[in-house]
């Protein structure tokens, strides 16, 4: 299990200009763009919790069809979406 900051996080304004940060629900700053990123990955970075547990349960889903013998189409991107829930946790 990853031991990131947990979700939601949400895109704020630091400065009223250009400054920009990524910060969680306890208002922790998960980044800001003058130290960690490019602001046109501000919407990204913040949606990566839900995307992480959108993924998480496309996983749950998929063993539920398969303990239902339902037509398993989907290996390879279920493939791809474990390697990406991995990535994501730091395994």
């Amino acid at each position: 299990m990853s031991k990131h900051t947990p979700g939601p996080w949400r895109v704020i304004s630091t400065d009223g200009a250009n400054g920009i940060a990524v910060v969680a629900a306890s208002g922790k700053v998960i980044c800001d763009n003058e130290s960690y990123f490019d602001p046109c990955n501000a919407h990204l970075i913040a949606a990566a919790p839900m995307l992480l547990e959108a993924c998480k349960a496309l996983i749950a889903h998929h063993r539920i069809e398969k303990l239902l013998n339902v037509s398993d189409t989907l290996d390879e991107r279920v493939r791809a979406v474990r390697a990406a829930i991995r990535a994501a946790e730091g395994e």
